[in-house]
């Protein structure tokens, strides 16, 4: 069975106003009502360097001639 928008709202309904049609959708086809669910994770405390090493000793060359 495929989910439609009247499909969704009928869901929604059912819900009493917790999920917005959209989100009944969003949950149905992604596992999740957030999109922050798919931010990427947040990086380690410290220096990244354009090379991808935490606190890299050679990150003023790095950053200077381009990796």
């Amino acid at each position: 069975m495929s989910l439609n928008y009247e499909s969704a709202k009928l869901i929604a309904q059912q819900t009493d106003g917790k999920l917005s049609a959209e989100d009944v959708i969003n949950l149905a086809l992604y596992g999740t009502t957030n999109a922050m669910d798919f931010a990427p994770d947040p990086i380690e405390e410290g220096n990244l360097c354009m090379c991808g090493e935490l606190n890299c000793p050679d990150a003023y060359a790095h950053m200077t001639s381009g990796c």
